[in-house]
C-alpha cells in the first residue's frame, strides 16, 4: 500500500486502452433507463429497502380507493352522494367508510364502484375507507374530507310599517311575513337578521338589476322602500363561496285612496219657489277635506258669467252630512235667465293630490217675458172660469142651505135623514172653498209673475182688475 499510494488512478487505469470495452456496457446501461422510466418503483422500491434496512415494510394492498370527485365539495345542509372506485389487481366485496368513529357499509353499484350517501352536511366532515384484504390484511386509505360550504341564510326579519299620516293608521310592525297589504305612499323598512351572509338583495318586478340591502353589523341587513304599486319581489342571500345562493318570492298589494262619493237630496219651499233646500251627504275611505256649492248663471241670450264656488264648512271624517240653502232670488234673475248648480266634495289624499267628486247638475230656468205672459194669460183663463163655476156651485150650496134651514124649523127633532144632507152640503161647501184657494195660488202666481215682467199691459191690468173683482164676491 505504501509503494501505490502515491499513484494517482489516471495513471494506474488507462481508459484510453480500455475503451473497446464500452460497446459491452451501453446495453445494461439502456435496459437500466428504461426501467428508471417505465417502473421506478422496481429500482427505487427495493434500493429503499436496502438503505432503510432497521424498518420493517408491509406487504403492498392489492388494491385502492380513488374518489371520482378528487376534492369533494357540497352546499351546508345538503346532502352529497360520495362515489368511490376501486382499482387494483383484486377487488374487494365490501367497502367501508369511518365517519366520526362510526363504520357504515358502502353500497356496491358494480364490481369497482361503491357508493355512500351524507345527509344534511353541515360542517367540513373527514373520513376514511377501509375494505378486508387478502389473507385476511386489513386495506386502509388516506384520510379524506368534505369541504361544506357555508350557507348564507337569513334567520328572520322585520318589516317596519310607516303609513301616510293622512289616512290615520297607526305605524306597525310584522315579523316574519313578506306577503303584505297596505295604503299607497306607504314607507317600508325592513331589518334582515342573516348567517353566513356577506350580502342581501331584492329584486322588484323582475327587474334586470337588483337593489343591494345596506349593511348594519355583521349580521345585520337593512332597506327601504315606498309602496307606491302593486309589485312582487325576491329576496336573495349571498356570501364569498356561494353568490345568490338561495331566494325566495313575496308579493305586496297596495291599496289605492280610492275617490270620495257624495249625494243630495234638493227640496223647494211651497210657499216661496226661488228658495231651494239641499240635504247630503259625502264620504271617502280616509276622510274628506272641503266642499263647496258652486253655480253658474246663463242669461236669456246664452252668455254664461264666471262660475262662482261657495266652500262650506265641514269636518274632515270619512262620513259626513251636510245641509245648504239657497236663495235664487239673490241672484237678480231676469226673465230667460238659466242657473245650474252641484255640490264637490274633496278627499284628502296626500300622495296623489285630492281627488274630488260631484253630485248631478241642477238647473233653474226663469220663463222669458213671453212665456210668462202666455202663463199668466192662461191661468187668467182659468181662474176666471174656476170662479164662474165656483159662484153657480155656491148659490146653488145657499139655495139648498136655505131649504134645509126651513125644514129644519118644522121639525121639533133633527132626524137621521136631516142630519145626512147637512153633512152633505157642508162636504160640498168644504170643496168649493178649496176650489176658491186654488184660484188664489193662481192669481197670486200671475202676481209673482207680473212683477218680474218691465212692462205691464193694459188688457193684463184689466183682467188683473175683474179676478180680484171676483175673489171679492
Amino acid at each position: 500500500t505504501e509503494e501505490i499510494k502515491l499513484v494517482p488512478f489516471r495513471a494506474a487505469i488507462d481508459l484510453k486502452k480500455n475503451r473497446k470495452y464500452l460497446k459491452y456496457a451501453l446495453p445494461p446501461m439502456l435496459i437500466l433507463m428504461v426501467i428508471l422510466f417505465a417502473a421506478p418503483s422496481l429500482v427505487k422500491d427495493s434500493t429503499a429497502r436496502l438503505i432503510n434496512n432497521d424498518r420493517d415494510f408491509e406487504r403492498e394492498a392489492p388494491f385502492s380507493f380513488v374518489l371520482q370527485e378528487e376534492n369533494p365539495t357540497v352546499i351546508q345542509y345538503d346532502d352529497y352522494d360520495l362515489q368511490v372506485e376501486v382499482e387494483g389487481e383484486v377487488f374487494p366485496a365490501e367497502v367501508f367508510i369511518n365517519v366520526d368513529n362510526y363504520q357504515y357499509r358502502l353500497t356496491k353499484e358494480s364490481e369497482t364502484l361503491f357508493t355512500y350517501r351524507f345527509n344534511n352536511l353541515q360542517r367540513t366532515t373527514a373520513f376514511n375507507l377501509f375494505a378486508p384484504g387478502l389473507r385476511g390484511q386489513k386495506v386502509n386509505s388516506k384520510d379524506f374530507e368534505i369541504d361544506v360550504l357555508k350557507k348564507p341564510n337569513i334567520l328572520g326579519f322585520d318589516i317596519r310599517l310607516d303609513y301616510p299620516g293622512y289616512t290615520g293608521r297607526k305605524d306597525e310592525t310584522i315579523q316574519n311575513v313578506g306577503d303584505l297589504s297596505m295604503p299607497q305612499g306607504t314607507r317600508l323598512s325592513w331589518s334582515f337578521n342573516a348567517s353566513n351572509t356577506n350580502s342581501v338583495d331584492l329584486r322588484f318586478n323582475n327587474a334586470s338589476e337588483t337593489q343591494a340591502a345596506e349593511r348594519k353589523g355583521e349580521n345585520l341587513f337593512s332597506y327601504q322602500r315606498r309602496a307606491l304599486k302593486d309589485e312582487t319581489y325576491m329576496l336573495y342571500v349571498s356570501n364569498e363561496h356561494l353568490p345568490f345562493a338561495d331566494s325566495i318570492g313575496y308579493a305586496l298589494n297596495v291599496i289605492p285612496d280610492l275617490a270620495p262619493s257624495i249625494s243630495v237630496e234638493a227640496f223647494a219651499d211651497s210657499t216661496q219657489t226661488t228658495q231651494q233646500y239641499f240635504a247630503g251627504e259625502a264620504s271617502d275611505d280616509y276622510g274628506l277635506k272641503n266642499l263647496s256649492f258652486n253655480y253658474q248663471k246663463t242669461n236669456s241670450r246664452g252668455q254664461q258669467q264666471p262660475p262662482v264656488s261657495t266652500s262650506i264648512k265641514i269636518s274632515g271624517d270619512r262620513n259626513i252630512q251636510y245641509s245648504y240653502a239657497f236663495n235664487l232670488e239673490e241672484l237678480d234673475l231676469k226673465p230667460g235667465d238659466q242657473i245650474s248648480y252641484f255640490f264637490e266634495i274633496f278627499d284628502n289624499d296626500a300622495i296623489n293630490g285630492s281627488k274630488s267628486a260631484r253630485t248631478q247638475v241642477m238647473n233653474y230656468e226663469l220663463p222669458s217675458i213671453e212665456e210668462l205672459e202666455e202663463q199668466e194669460e192662461q191661468n187668467s183663463d182659468e181662474i176666471k172660469e174656476q170662479l164662474k163655476e165656483s159662484l153657480k156651485e155656491s148659490r146653488r150650496i145657499q139655495e139648498e142651505m136655505k131649504k134645509l134651514r126651513e125644514k129644519m124649523l118644522q121639525q121639533k127633532e133633527m132626524d137621521w135623514q136631516t142630519k145626512k144632507e147637512l153633512e152633505k152640503l157642508l162636504e160640498q161647501q168644504k170643496k168649493l172653498q178649496e176650489e176658491i184657494n186654488k184660484a188664489k195660488e193662481k192669481f197670486e202666481e200671475n202676481l209673482q209673475n207680473q212683477e218680474q215682467l218691465s212692462e205691464k199691459s193694459e188688457e193684463i191690468l184689466e183682467k188683473q182688475e175683474k179676478l180680484q173683482e171676483l175673489l171679492r164676491r
